[in-house]
């Protein structure tokens, strides 16, 4: 069973549970309180993402080759993303190749279920080579860095994807 509010108020000193209330009622936490002419803002900060279109991949196999692949080519204007969706397997080698005409652009590779980041990249040419951790969607995040983004900047790139089976 739950307890009520009266349980709580019986549990305090005489006057304590209604000086509570007073509190609560007249003024709520500091860091709820909004500045004039602005909404309030939530406990916790939150960092702001990249608006972002989500693209599933769909990998190739190429004769004579061990690798699945797909080669996308695109554009990220100011704050604005493309996430592509690449499904692959606990075991697999992931190779990208970001290939961009700004030096601030970037991408982020994102594990399934994973609080973290698996790696950041960035420039005009960025690789990545590694080991997937588990089964699952992975995700990248192509995006413009904080400076060329907040100007408005525009950046084409080719990523180049490629998963290898082990072995």
């Amino acid at each position: 069973m739950q307890p009520t509010y009266t349980a709580f108020q019986k549990r305090l000193r005489p006057g304590t549970a209604r000086v509570l209330t007073c509190l609560f009622l007249v003024s709520p936490p500091p860091l709820l309180q909004a500045q004039e002419g602005q909404a309030s803002s939530p406990v916790h900060q939150t960092v702001e993402a990249p608006r972002s279109s989500a693209k599933k991949i769909q990998l190739h196999k190429r004769a004579n080759s061990p690798f699945e692949s797909a080669g996308v080519k695109g554009s990220v204007t100011g704050e604005n993303a493309i996430e592509y969706l690449i499904e692959a397997k606990t075991g697999q080698s992931l190779e990208l190749d970001l290939r961009s005409d700004h030096a601030l652009a970037g991408y982020r590779i994102t594990a399934p279920a994973a609080p973290r980041a698996l790696h950041h990249g960035q420039g005009r040419h960025s690789v990545y080579s590694g080991t997937l951790p588990r089964d699952g969607t992975y995700r990248v995040l192509v995006y413009l860095l904080d400076a060329a983004a907040k100007n408005g900047d525009r950046a084409e790139f080719f990523l180049n994807i490629r998963i290898r089976n082990p072995g």
